[in-house]
């Protein structure tokens, strides 16, 4: 019987001791065998790789590797993947944070279909959300059943099975596309250039990357993964972050500059050009701006033109300008 295709599934850790073990086992409690796991400790001050350390030696049949950086530091969850895919040698790679869960069909659809057909670079499956009980988090996204879950099948995708993701339907976010839920080929993982140095979106800037220059398909109608949203996670630690609530536009600014290198004649660069005046109005016209907020926007546009000064005319910063003074004009 021929040996299935190796997969490698990277967690970062950070303060996650809470949940580990339980993404950890649901790993072991898919169906795939032939799988591989590299654990990437990003600063933590709690015991979260000693629960690792310790679920290792209770299942040494399941290679886990367990990396950290010099001096305990904390990288950020970008630079912390890209070190652990240096490790990584497997034919696929799967991703898998310190508090979300595998189903047990998670690569089985996934990686039948890239098997099958090596025009793929990436495939996928869909995701649910579960929103622990939390009394200061609300979340407009329904809930599932976790850890009885299956609630949210066919919830978050628009596209059919086989087919590939287009800018337009992951901006209207018919895709179904989760970090948790896809599965690259290492090798077009690499062409990727790995994940951007953003603090937030980073995932996001990966997925535009990827949409923009290879083949990205749904592999099953199926949910393969659980996203679990928690006062914990890093996102709802920085929801009131500038970094946050603009990440979508620093994601888009770091995809232009990426395939202006890579692929300077691509369309994905004008339809990102496009979409940044808007996006960047939209954010700061949300309720509840505060004027601290309002003038650290204004320093991004300011830092923005410093660094680069064509940027103004490359993403038709003056309608960007006229839109916020019109804005201030009617809020007033």
């Amino acid at each position: 019987m021929q040996r299935k295709s190796s997969v490698t599934v990277i967690i970062p850790v950070c303060n996650n001791e809470k949940t580990i073990i339980d993404s950890l086992q649901s790993i072991l409690d898919t169906s795939y065998e032939n799988l591989k796991i590299i654990v990437f400790d990003d600063g933590s001050t709690d015991s979260s790789i000693e629960k690792v350390y310790e679920f290792r030696n209770q299942n040494k049949n399941l290679e886990i590797k367990v990396f950290t950086h010099s001096n305990n530091q904390n990288k950020g969850v970008s630079f912390t993947r890209n070190q652990a895919l240096k490790h990584t040698d497997s034919t696929y790679v799967s991703f898998l944070d310190a508090d979300d869960i595998y189903f047990s069909n998670r690569f089985d659809e996934v990686i039948s279909l890239l098997d099958n057909d090596l025009s793929i670079d990436a495939a996928f499956g869909l995701f649910e959300r579960y929103q622990e009980p939390c009394p200061t988090l609300s979340t407009p996204f329904l809930k599932s059943n976790y850890p009885n879950s299956n609630f949210l099948i066919n919830n978050f995708s628009d596209l059919q099975i086989g087919e590939p993701v287009s800018l337009a339907s992951f901006f209207s976010g018919g895709s179904g596309i989760h970090i948790s839920t896809i599965t690259f080929r290492n090798s077009s993982l690499q062409k990727l250039e790995g994940f951007p140095d953003l603090k937030f979106s980073e995932d996001h800037a990966l997925f535009i990357r990827a949409i923009s220059t290879q083949k990205i398909v749904k592999a099953t109608n199926q949910s393969v993964s659980i996203y679990r949203i928690n006062s914990q996670s890093s996102c709802f630690k920085g929801k009131n972050t500038i970094e946050f609530n603009y990440s979508n536009i620093l994601a888009y600014y770091d995809t232009i500059n990426w395939l202006q290198k890579k692929s300077p004649s691509n369309i994905a660069i004008r339809i990102l050009k496009e979409k940044i005046p808007g996006k960047l109005f939209f954010s700061y016209s949300k309720p509840l701006q505060t004027a601290q907020s309002n003038q650290a926007i204004m320093n991004i546009f300011i830092n923005a033109l410093v660094f680069n000064p064509s940027l103004f005319f490359n993403l038709n910063f003056h309608k960007i300008l006229l839109k916020s003074v019109i804005f201030i004009l009617l809020k007033f």
